[in-house]
């Protein structure tokens, strides 16, 4: 269920259809706003076609690009 819901979620955002491969990870959070629980999961997919151009819904995503994993260390400083 959480891979179809990631994937959902990756489709209605970035247009990009993908594979879940796993968890990476995720955090729970007691009294997070308003007084309810929060659920964060980080998952790993895999694009169905890596030539997919990216089509970034608006309303949801300032900023979405392909990236090189190794890339992704250089963001958390």
């Amino acid at each position: 269920m959480l891979g179809e819901a990631a994937r959902r979620e990756v489709l209605e955002e970035t247009g990009i259809d993908t594979e879940f491969l796993g968890i990476i990870c995720f955090r729970h959070m007691l009294n997070y706003r308003y007084g309810c629980s929060d659920f964060y999961y980080i998952c790993l997919m895999r694009p169905v076609n890596a030539e997919q151009p990216i089509k970034k819904c608006e309303q949801e995503i300032a900023a979405c690009k392909w990236m090189d994993v190794s890339s992704t260390y250089e963001l958390t400083g």
